[in-house]
Formats: structure tokens, sequence, C-alpha cells
């Protein structure tokens, strides 16, 4: 890939990696925050929700109970002014020409003008008309011509009632009183009585005369206006304590139930219902119906109708519609959410009266979270916003990156250019070029150092030749087969850590011996490299040179040692040696030592090694030192003779730990019964595996003699 090509990438990965990673990060911190406060809003509604729901229940269940309190105190307080007026005064005869019984006109008095006569009004809405100066009456069933002692005293309860009515003000509809003889009155007064309403045929009445005490009725449908409403009664008694009929007043159920200022929080389409635990006929067990409904806001003079057709709340799940059923039969306030035809809903729902009937909002749950989703919806609008201001930026800086990389890259490639064809130019052996590039920035410097490094590398490549010739010869030096000698199998190897070192190993041929004599040495020069490939030479050369005149291995090594201390002794190198000769004739070896480690020589047999000491200094350290010959007499069959540098059992590991002589012997020990080339084999591939990957941090050589025809 070009550079210029590599330079865009690069540009871009800086400049529009970041912008996108931010752009990724910031989107998805602003959904997450978007869904978190949506989850968060959605939950403090659903709570506000269910604790107004639930304050609205608990304010209706303590308001209805003033109301009834005081609603009681005002019938009290009517029972007591028709008691009185029984019982206490007697009143002349009343008479009923022009009353609103006689079906006459109607009485210039009969109009809506009462404060609640607005809700005064039929099923079909129309203005029902009333008088709030008289009332109505139907006469006692034996009376013929209208006349009642009831009625004589009952007469003028019109300031009564009207007193009441404008104390209490909308709180009552209707105020009825009814006698055992069936006399019938009624305020505010209509015209006529209404012909098929019987007060002692109403469950109020029935319930006055049965339990002797103030009643409330469950909330019904007023036969008279239609309107949804609880009728509250006591029964009048005699001084002798007989029953004598009852009293009454028809309360509207919307004057009960206020509605709450905490509606105005929930959605409009909610719920407002009235509902009863009830036998269903149709599903064969008690199920919620709902018995009134609130009307629409449009119709508030009516607030609530009743349901005359069968209405059921059924819930989808049985535990909830089991739980809501319990709470409503058992008269329990509560807060609940449901499900209902797929929808999750709130109910809150409380007791209004002791018949059973309760008072319920239900409450759609997605309406409650509309507030949470507008949030969403918001949130994602600028989430949308911000994606798309992101994108044109992102555009804009696409463009202005691609420009800058192509003007950048123009004159960086160009001075590239040139150095690639200087290096082409010294790869074919030309290091007369120079790339001569004039810029101070970095390409330049590299120029400049390119430049420079050209008479260098020049002599670097000379000095590689020059290596790889010492190499060849060093090499050369070293025997390329070993010697066939009749009662010895000889095997070596030598591995050098640099291109050249200072090992080295070699057989010798003498002359001048009175009986057949084998040579071999082995030798480490100090370092590594030419220096000591070179020292190597010379030792090997004045070895060689000597060994071919007379004398023994201590004279040889002392005259070794004089010329090199006289040709190289200022050069500070020295080499290690252990030079043996091998006289299998006599069955001996006789060795020098020269400051190198000893040689081994291991028995099969019985299986022990024994090393060939001696002693000796390195060659080239003292010019009057003397050396001594040693001797080892007795070689047998299979014996093996080892020597080697300290390379071998000195290589380490990648844990820094070394091979150590123990482990060669046993790897000696192990192919004892082997040829000699298969033990130095095994030693060498033994080391690889001990050193691993590690790499080879000095010379080895390893030179091994098995003895296998000694007669």
């Amino acid at each position: 890939m070009k550079i210029r090509w590599k330079l865009l990438i690069v540009m871009l990965s800086i400049s529009l990696g970041p912008m996108i990673l931010m752009r990724g990060y910031a989107q998805k911190s602003l959904q997450m925050l978007g869904d978190t406060l949506s989850a968060r809003i959605g939950d403090v509604l659903i709570q506000r929700a269910t604790a107004e729901l639930s304050i609205l229940v608990e304010e209706h269940a303590r308001i209805m109970q003033l109301e009834r309190a005081l609603i009681e105190k005002a019938l009290i307080m009517q029972a007591a002014e028709i008691e009185k007026r029984l019982f206490n005064i007697q009143y002349t005869a009343f008479d009923f020409v022009n009353s609103l019984s006689t079906g006459s006109s109607p009485s210039a008095t009969v109009k809506p003008s009462h404060p609640h006569s607005e809700s005064l009004r039929a099923e079909d809405g129309t203005s029902i008309p009333v008088s709030y100066d008289d009332q109505s009456f139907r006469p006692a069933r034996h009376s013929s011509n209208g006349d009642s002692d009831y009625l004589s005293k009952l007469a003028f309860m019109v300031p009564v009632y009207r007193s009441i009515a404008e104390e209490y003000g909308n709180y009552i509809l209707w105020q009825i009183t009814a006698f055992e003889d069936g006399t019938q009155m009624i305020y505010p007064g209509l015209q006529p009585y209404p012909p098929t309403y019987d007060a002692l045929e109403q469950t109020w009445y029935r319930q006055a005369r049965t339990d002797r005490k103030i009643v409330w009725t469950q909330a019904v449908r007023d036969p008279i206006s239609g309107i949804f409403s609880f009728i509250v009664s006591v029964p009048l008694m005699s001084i002798e304590g007989r029953f004598l009929g009852a009293t009454a007043v028809v309360v509207p159920v919307s004057l009960i139930l206020h509605q709450d200022v905490h509606i105005k929080y929930f959605p409009e389409n909610i719920d407002y219902v009235i509902v009863r635990s009830e036998y269903s006929k149709d599903r064969g067990q008690y199920a919620i119906r709902i018995v009134a409904r609130e009307q629409s806001a449009e119709h508030r003079h009516q607030h609530w109708r009743a349901n005359e057709a069968e209405e059921w709340i059924i819930l989808d799940e049985q535990t909830a519609n089991n739980q809501l059923l319990d709470d409503i039969r058992k008269n329990r306030n509560g807060v609940l959410e449901i499900l209902q035809n797929g929808k999750r809903r709130v109910a809150a729902y409380g007791n209004i009266d002791a018949f059973g009937s309760a008072l319920m909002l239900i409450v759609n749950k997605e309406d409650i979270l509309a507030e949470s989703r507008a949030m969403g919806l918001f949130i994602h609008s600028l989430i949308g916003h911000q994606l798309a201001v992101t994108s044109v930026i992102l555009m804009i800086v696409f463009v202005g990156v691609i420009s800058l990389t192509w003007l950048l890259s123009r004159s960086m490639t160009r001075r590239l250019l040139k150095l690639v064809q200087a290096a082409q130019r010294i790869a074919a052996g030309d290091f007369h070029i120079r790339a001569d590039i004039q810029s101070r920035d970095e390409i330049g410097k590299l120029g400049s150092t390119f430049d420079a490094m050209i008479p260098a590398l020049e002599e670097r490549i000379k000095m590689k030749k020059a290596l790889e010739v010492a190499k060849e010869v060093q090499q050369s030096l070293l025997p390329k087969s070993m010697p066939h000698i009749e009662g010895m199998d000889i095997a070596a190897v030598s591995l050098y850590c640099d291109e050249t070192g200072g090992d080295f190993f070699d057989f010798m041929d003498f002359c001048c011996r009175e009986y057949p004599v084998n040579g071999v040495v082995v030798g480490d020069v100090s370092g590594h490299g030419i220096p000591a490939a070179l020292l190597m030479a010379t030792i090997r050369a004045f070895l060689r040179s000597r060994v071919m005149q007379p004398g023994g291995v201590a004279e040889i090594m002392n005259d070794v040692n004089r010329l090199l201390l006289k040709d190289a002794g200022d050069t500070l190198q020295f080499a290690t040696l252990f030079y043996a000769e091998i006289d299998l004739k006599q069955k001996q070896i006789e060795w020098v030592r020269a400051g190198h480690d000893p040689a081994f020589l291991f028995d099969p047999e019985i299986g022990v090694f024994e090393e060939l000491w001696g002693e000796g200094i390195p060659l080239g350290i003292e010019e009057r030192v003397v050396y001594e010959a040693n001797r080892f007499s007795g070689l047998k069959n299979g014996q093996i003779l080892l020597m080697g540098t300290d390379g071998v059992w000195e290589a380490r590991n990648d844990a820094g730990e070394m091979y150590g002589k123990d482990r060669l012997k046993r790897q000696v020990r192990k192919n004892a019964r082997k040829a000699a080339q298969t033990i130095v084999d095994s030693i060498v591939q033994d080391l690889k595996i001990f050193q691993g990957k590690g790499k080879q941090a000095d010379d080895i050589t390893l030179v091994v003699v098995k003895f296998d025809r000694i007669f």
C-alpha cells in the first residue's frame, strides 16, 4: 500500500475516528438518558397517580362521612318538626281547593327558582316544573274529599322544608313524608303529584319501618327525576312508640361525590363509575357491575346516570379480578393495577355505602405515561438533530482531510521516492549515489542520514565479505572428516555462536616415534569473532608444526606457549588447550592440560567417569611456565574418551539454568553402547532441547573417541 493511502487512513483515523466514537457514544448516552428519564418519569407519574387516586378515594370517604352527618342532621330536624306538629300543636282544617293536588292550573310559584332547581331535570334533559312555596300531596286511601288529619297538621311545613333546603342547598333534591294510612307529601311541590309514585312501596320507607332508625338506601335511580341518588329516611313514631310513617330526603349522588381537585391531574377520558358486587346469571358467579357512570362535561347538571343495561368489569388476569371483587364485596378501599381488554390500567376504588357500592376511577396506564412518552420523543428528536449536525460536520472534515492528505503526501512521497530510488541503486552495487534531499524536517534528516550511511554500508559489506572469507578459511582448518584409526571410533563437532570463533579441535600426525601414536587436541581461545579465529589458526599452525619434531607432550606444549607469547603476547589474548596422545599398543593416554577443563574417560562396564586432571595454565599468559605430562594406563574395549569446551556444560536455557556436566554424563551413559557419532548427535540434540529458543552464547566443541578393538 502506498504511503499516500496509509497517510490518508492515518489522518482519517486521527480526525474522524474520535469524532465517530464520540458521536456514537453521545448518541448512545442520549438514548440511555432518554430511556432512563422516560422510565423515571413514568415511575414518578405512576406513583403520583397511585398516590393521588388513593388520596381521592380517602377524601371521598372522609367527605361522605361529614356530608352524611350533615344530611342526617337535616333529616332529624325535619322529623322533629313533623313530630312537633303532629303531637304538640292543633291546626285548623286545611283548604285543598287551590292546592296542587286538584289538577288546576299551576300556581304562579311553580317555577325553577330554587338554587338547586338546575338539578331537577327529567331523564331526557327537560326541566321539571316545581314550586318552592308549596308541597304536593297524595291523600290517605280512606279519604274521599282529600281531607286528612296528617295533611291538616303538616300543611304549614313548607317554611320548614324551605329553610332546610336553603340551609343545605343542592344536597337535598326532594323532601318526602309518608304515613301508614297512605298520606304522602313531596317538597318542592309538583303538579300533579307523580301518579305512579307510591312512597309506601319504596325501599327507603320499608327499611325505616323495619329498622326503626335512620337508614340510607344504596345509590339508585330516583323514580321522580331519574337522577342517581341516595335516599335517607327516618321513622316517625307515636308517643306510645307505634310506627306512624317515615320522612326522607333524596340526595343526588353527584352532590355527595364531588369531583375532586385531584382529578384534574388525570386524563380527560378517565372512567368515573359506581360499581357493586352482584350475581351474574350469565356467568353463574359474582362479578363487578357498573351501576352508574359519570356524565360528560356538558351534562354536569346530571352528573351521574344510572346504567339500565348490565355492564360488567371483567379483568384479563384472574388473580387481579378476584382481588378486586373481594375488596368491593368487603367494602375495602384500594388502588390496583389491572389488565382489561389487553390494556394496562390503574383502578382506585372506595366504599360509598353499606350495600357494597363503591366509587371507582379507572385510568389507562398509557395515558398516565403520556408525559413520559413525550419526553422520550423529545429526546429522540434531539438525537436526530444531533445526528444530522454531526453528519454534516463529518462530511466537511472528511473532505478537508482528503484535501490536506493529498497536499502533504505529494511533498512527502516525492522526497521518499528519491530515497527509494537511491536505495535501489545501492542494492545494485552503486555506492556513489546520494539522495541529496534538501529539507529541514524529519525526511530531510533521514536523507542526510541515508547519505552518511552509504560509505558505512559499503565498509560493512566489505567487512561482511571479509568475515565470510574468514569463516571459510576457519572452517577449512577444521578436519573435513574423521580419521579412520583401527581400534578407535572417532566423532567431533564444532558449533560457533558468531560467523567465526575461537574453539577448535584437530587430530595430529607424528613423526620420529618408536611406536604408533595418535594425537587429538581441543582448544578454546578467549573471545569470539575474527581475533579469536586468527589466534586459533596461529595455535593450530604452531601445534601442527611442533608435533612433527621429536619430544613428548610436555615439551610440545612448552614450545607452543613460548612461540605464542612471542607472536601474540601483546594482544592479551589466551587459549585453553587439552592435548592428548593415545597409544593403543601400550593401552595408555598421555596428556597435557593447559588451563582447559579435564576430559572424561567413561567405562561402561562399571559405569564410572574418570576426569583427566593435570596442572597447567592457559597458553599465552606466562612464558616461563613448565607444563607437566599426565598418563593413564589400562585402556579397555568400550571405554569412551570425551573432550569438550565449556560452551557445552555452561550452555543456559531461558530460565538461566546451566546444562551442566551431570546432564552431559547422563547422555554419554545413555548412549554408551552406540557409535561415537550417535553419542555426539544425541548430546547436540539434547543441548538444543535444553536451550529452547534461547540464543547460543558461546562456541561449542565436542570430541568423542570410543575404543572398540584394544588387544
